[in-house]
């Protein structure tokens, strides 16, 4: 929708003219029809949030404890299946909110569980460096290099003349005018929920002569899963694991997780210009956050009714005493009728997870 200037709200200001009469010399016809076009795309009302007003849920907000000496996250209040988000942190540390909720004091000697309607701050204290130093090889985003912030060098720029490691830290990076890099280091924000997941067994045995060989799959659910879903905090990069494909779980090589976590945010620190040679990361470094989930989640399994018992297929691979005996690896490797009735019982039984928005 276009502006609408100060002459035009004057213009506004005037009603349509009787037939045959003029307005400053424009004619009655011509007038009105100006008017008509005018008032047809004139908004009835615009409303103005001032920046910062609104929040979507997982804003997050950087702040540095000074009391602590760390940098801290506030996270506005998301829910997944509509229930809390928690965080676990010191009962020394949580919001009065959680200790009345909870009926404790702070010097509780258990961690408790904050939920995020309650304000924790999340404390992020440990960082990996991106861009230049980084021992990883992850470059820095292109919004960092117009600040100062550079890539890692090639691994081969690396190495000593020797043939050695040298110590990265040592190493002087200078960006086009000769000024050092600037350090960048990264947090995650994670939310995670827990759910069931997979373990798989291969049994063999002979049964009339023949090697019969019975592979089951079973739910299973960690002894310290939670029903509400948590938010952390983690220095490593993000990245949520593909679940195993189905002959690496058939083949017992893997199990399936018990978890599904989500990208909530990222929160990076750039250096100050002049920082010290042995400054590390303090009140200083410039906070920017980057945002990755917007919404409040839905999260489900694949199975809506997860069977409770084991759950087994059995194949005949040959006669006792390997007399045309395949081994199991054979079996899974052949592409055929019984590895595609295993392939179809693994889907049928294996158990993953999914978050959603709506």
């Amino acid at each position: 929708m276009g502006t609408l200037y100060p002459q035009h709200e004057a213009a506004l200001a005037v009603p349509p003219l009787p037939p045959g009469s003029r307005f400053g010399g424009i004619f009655a016809d011509e007038w009105n029809e100006v008017w008509r076009r005018l008032e047809s795309v004139r908004p009835l009302r615009i409303s103005v949030r001032e920046e910062g007003e609104w929040r979507h849920p997982w804003f997050t907000t950087p702040a540095w404890d000074p009391e602590r000496s760390r940098w801290e996250v506030t996270v506005r209040p998301g829910f997944v299946n509509d229930d809390e988000t928690t965080f676990e942190m010191p009962a020394a540390e949580a919001p009065g909110a959680t200790l009345e909720r909870l009926g404790v004091g702070g010097d509780h000697g258990e961690p408790v569980q904050a939920w995020l309607s309650e304000g924790p701050r999340i404390p992020i204290t440990q960082f990996r460096t991106v861009g230049a130093g980084s021992r990883t090889g992850e470059g820095a985003p292109e919004f960092f290099h117009a600040l100062g912030a550079g890539d890692p060098l090639p691994v081969a720029e690396l190495l000593d003349p020797s043939g050695g490691p040298i110590d990265i830290d040592d190493i002087d990076l200078p960006t086009e005018d000769n000024r050092k890099l600037r350090k960048l280091v990264a947090g995650e924000i994670v939310v995670r929920k827990d759910r069931l997941g997979n373990t798989s067994q291969w049994n063999a045995g002979t049964l009339g002569g023949f090697t019969l060989a019975q592979f089951t799959i079973q739910t299973k659910r960690d002894p310290g899963a939670q029903p509400q879903a948590r938010i952390f905090a983690q220095s490593g990069a993000f990245e949520n694991p593909e679940e195993p494909d189905r002959l690496q779980f058939f083949r017992g090589e893997v199990e399936g997780r018990t978890w599904d976590d989500c990208h909530i945010a990222t929160l990076w620190l750039l250096a100050p210009e002049d920082l010290g040679s042995d400054e590390g990361v303090n009140e200083r470094w410039q906070p920017f956050v980057q945002h990755r989930t917007f919404w409040n989640l839905s999260h489900d399994i694949n199975l809506l009714d997860p069977p409770p018992e084991p759950q087994n297929v059995r194949f005949m691979l040959g006669l006792a005493g390997g007399v045309s005996d395949r081994s199991i690896a054979g079996m899974v490797a052949d592409i055929n009728d019984t590895i595609a009735a295993a392939r179809n019982f693994v889907d049928a039984h294996r158990v993953q997870g999914i978050f959603w928005t709506i």
